[in-house]
């Protein structure tokens, strides 16, 4: 499959835990803001049962090359799931970019 031959096992295996703690994430916030479970299915576009539209992106930044990485932009969806084994992410946060551990 392509899949296969463009990421390796570990890399579906960690996005498919991400997604798990996405999933998780977003029950409790269900949960937190006292949404019916009823309801949840239809208010996350059925991504509380796994379903819908997930989004999964792999970057690989390399250190010994001087190049700016994934340029600004804006997250779409309920959840951002990130894994990070560099220093270097920045985000927006109160109209002003600041690192993120």
């Amino acid at each position: 499959s392509n899949q296969a031959k463009y990421f390796p096992g570990e890399i579906k295996e960690l996005s498919n835990k991400m997604n798990e703690i996405a999933i998780l994430v977003l029950k409790n916030i269900l949960e937190y803001l006292n949404i019916p479970k009823k309801d949840w299915g239809v208010v996350t576009g059925q991504c509380i049962e796994n379903e819908g539209t997930h989004w999964f992106a792999c970057s690989h930044y390399r250190s010994d090359i001087e190049k700016e990485g994934c340029p600004a932009h804006h997250d779409t969806g309920f959840i951002t799931v990130l894994y990070m084994e560099q220093e270097g992410l920045e985000a927006k946060i109160d109209n002003r970019w600041q690192k993120v551990n």
